[in-house]
């Protein structure tokens, strides 16, 4: 006897379910591997601000412990009052799905005030990733961050 599921989507977007599913992930993951995120750093990145738009250089591994950098630079491109955030990932080698959780939610705070998030120097492995989950249909992706930083050019802040 097969059961249909039957599944409402009334109050709720695509970014949601997604995150919704990684969050499940998260815990999962901190279940199997927990005592190795707890032993590891808040991570920190630099940022740069160029021609009206913010770059966040990611650097090694993307779990949840980026997640009060991710936002501390966002917060810094609504003070800056720049069109476009931009995550360089050159320097990144792992991302788990807390780290991809932090990116859905950047996504949707970025969707709220109208801005664009475009991603640079995303390596095939991780763009097919982000290709599966669906976020390369709400971000642009650009082989290098000069590409990105081009492509902005002219951007505004919707209101």
């Amino acid at each position: 006897m097969s059961r249909k599921l039957n599944l409402r989507f009334d109050k709720c977007n695509e970014l949601d379910i997604i995150d919704k599913y990684f969050r499940h992930q998260n815990l999962i993951d901190f279940q199997e591997r927990g005592f190795l995120l707890m032993e590891q750093e808040e991570q920190n990145f630099p940022t740069e601000i160029r021609e009206n738009c913010l770059v966040l250089f990611l650097d090694g591994e993307i779990t949840n412990l980026c997640e009060k950098s991710v936002f501390a630079a966002y917060d810094e491109a609504i003070q800056a009052d720049v069109a476009t955030i931009i995550l360089d990932f050159e320097k990144v080698r792992y991302i788990n799905s807390a780290g991809i959780a932090v990116f859905i939610n950047l996504l949707k705070k970025v969707r709220q005030k109208q801005q664009n998030l475009f991603i640079a120097n995303l390596s095939d492995y991780f763009r097919k990733i982000f290709t599966m989950i669906g976020l390369t249909r709400y971000s642009k992706c650009y082989q290098t961050l000069d590409q990105a930083i081009a492509d902005s050019k002219g951007l505004k802040i919707s209101e």
